[in-house]
């Protein structure tokens, strides 16, 4: 499995991307607008590549657009204030889409209802032990 990460963080940002990325969001820090995303789907997802750093844009609905900088270190994951989310309950899962314009995504919150189903059958990766889950589309 940490292989599997490795190379998944180490893909080329040349390689073609996934439509989708699930993650599960627990009692992240920050007062509760921080997500942490794992290392691997910097490379693979977002296409930042091992030392790079790239400006994206996040839309949530009903909030205006969200703008960050994602830096590609080494450690095993990226922290990303994301204010919309702050009055989220936790558990709870972040499904980031593409969009037609490059470094532009759209996220959305996964219902409670849905949760057990899509974190079961969409999340299925997992960096270590304890960590939240996470998968592609």
């Amino acid at each position: 499995q940490k292989q599997k990460h490795q190379t998944l963080a180490e893909t080329s940002t040349l390689s073609e991307k996934p439509e989708k990325l699930f993650l599960q969001v627990l009692g992240e820090t920050g007062g509760g607008h921080q997500v942490q995303l794992p290392v691997a789907t910097l490379s693979t997802f977002f296409g930042v590549g091992s030392g790079d750093v790239r400006n994206v844009t996040f839309n949530f609905p009903h909030s205006d657009p969200i703008q960050v900088q994602l830096t590609h270190f080494g450690n095993n994951t990226h922290r990303v204030r994301l204010r919309p989310i702050k009055a989220v309950p936790r558990p709870a899962i972040l499904v980031f889409q593409r969009t037609q314009r490059e470094d532009v995504y759209d996220v959305r919150v996964i219902s409670s209802s849905r949760y057990p189903l899509i974190l079961r059958d969409r999340c299925r990766e997992q960096t270590r032990n304890g960590s939240r889950y996470w998968g592609f589309e």
